[in-house]
């Protein structure tokens, strides 16, 4: 259906074009949003012995896995903890070594919760933008800190405060000018044996979005996304990334760079030292 809606805008003349793009994000949106109120209802009739008094509303799922559906939530999130624990293991740098974690981008929790179901014994803290996901994080993960940031660092936390920060899904969104403030910051936050993972798409996204011939060549590229659009500030659309640029420019931020390819579906796992 996307793939028609395109060919259709290729033959909108240059006048109606940006009417009829934004008509179709504004539908979508509607859409969106319908469809998260039609879950909510549903998450309240099944409230009860399933434990969906803890679970985020449909927006809040849908702001951080892209579809408000509570199987794919738990899903996404079960598996993005564990391919954090590989890459750690890899890395020789297993969770319970690390004491103070970070996740950075939390959203609603989604990663989160399933890693101090594994490990309970850590300190956790989560900072994200929304102060929507934040506010519900407040209300119902009582094992963590949790505090809302701005677009641009810092982050209210001192030097060297933790062992290990995390984030899944924040630079495969973020432009070039967000994102090197951010290294920065994460440099700034992580001691000195400790480490940060990242994700970013690399090669393979840039395929299904049809972007790899443009990534190839630059090395990052940065466009709209039909699912954020309207939704999200223009600033975070969808970001792709080679490893090669990885390399030379998180290199300028950490000493040492290991590129773990499609370790998480689509996106690729970064693992950075000081």
């Amino acid at each position: 259906m996307l793939k028609k809606l395109l060919q259709v805008a290729r033959v909108i003349p240059p006048p109606l074009l940006n009417p009829a793009r934004s008509a179709y994000y504004a539908g979508y949106r509607i859409g969106i949003r319908l469809w998260c109120g039609f879950e909510n209802l549903s998450d309240w009739w099944g409230r009860g012995p399933n434990g969906l008094e803890r679970m985020p509303p449909a927006w809040l799922r849908y702001c951080v896995s892209g579809s408000p559906l509570i199987r794919t939530f738990l899903e996404t999130g079960e598996k993005c903890s564990h391919a954090i624990e590989d890459v750690l293991s890899q890395a020789g740098k297993p969770l319970t070594s690390c004491e103070s974690i970070l996740d950075f981008g939390c959203g609603c929790g989604r990663t989160l919760v399933w890693l101090e179901r594994r490990f309970p014994g850590g300190k956790y803290y989560g900072t994200d933008v929304d102060h929507q996901a934040i506010h519900w994080c407040r209300q119902n993960l009582p094992f963590g800190r949790f505090s809302t940031n701005d677009a641009i660092p810092p982050l209210n936390y001192p030097d060297e405060a933790f062992d290990l920060i995390y984030g899944i899904s924040v630079l495969t969104h973020l432009d070039e000018q967000h994102q090197f403030r951010w290294l920065q910051e994460l440099g700034r936050l992580i001691k000195q044996d400790g480490v940060v993972l990242l994700t970013v798409h690399g090669l393979r996204a840039a395929e299904v979005v049809g972007q790899r011939e443009n990534l190839e060549k630059n090395g990052y590229c940065f466009c709209s996304s039909t699912k954020l659009k309207g939704i999200f500030p223009d600033w975070y659309q969808t970001a792709l990334h080679t490893e090669e640029y990885v390399r030379e420019r998180f290199g300028k931020y950490f000493a040492r760079i290991g590129y773990y390819p499609e370790q998480l579906g689509f996106q690729d796992m970064i693992l950075v030292r000081k």
